[in-house]
């Protein structure tokens, strides 16, 4: 491990210790900003991550969610949630078999990270899935969705 991702690890080590977990934010990531939960795996739960949310909006639904997965939120699949955004919206929380890189989850945890990927609908409640979807913040699917 170089000198750079030994500092890295040390002090997200330290975050998640101090604060239980932490969400971490990739602005530049491919194809829309990712946002992603580090420190839950240390608790036996997957991490959470969600493509395209706007910076300070995506670390609060995160921490929301991490929030009611350690107070013990039955995982379902999907799970639904109707009120992390504002207005009639249905966020879904689903299980990925090959999650993108997350970066310090990895650094910390290795091949011991599970995840599931957040998924937000369009301004019409409607999930990418949909044919008439509109992708206003791409969101790559890590899940086969549902026909």
């Amino acid at each position: 491990m170089t000198v750079g991702r030994w500092r890295a690890a040390r002090r997200f080590r330290r975050d998640v210790a101090r604060h239980g977990w932490l969400v971490h934010y990739v602005a530049d990531a491919d194809p829309s900003p990712l946002h992603f939960t580090v420190g839950l795996t240390e608790r036996d739960l997957p991490e959470v991550f969600a493509y395209g949310l706007p910076a300070e909006q995506g670390g609060l639904i995160l921490n929301d969610v991490a929030e009611r997965m350690l107070d013990g939120l039955e995982l379902t699949e999907p799970t639904v949630f109707d009120d992390l955004l504002e207005g009639d919206y249905n966020v879904h929380l689903w299980s990925v078999t090959e999650p993108p890189v997350l970066g310090a989850a990895y650094l910390l945890y290795g091949d011991r990270v599970r995840a599931r990927q957040l998924v937000v609908p369009d301004e019409a409640n409607r999930m990418p899935w949909h044919p008439d979807h509109h992708d206003s913040h791409r969101q790559p699917l890590f899940f086969d969705p549902p026909s």
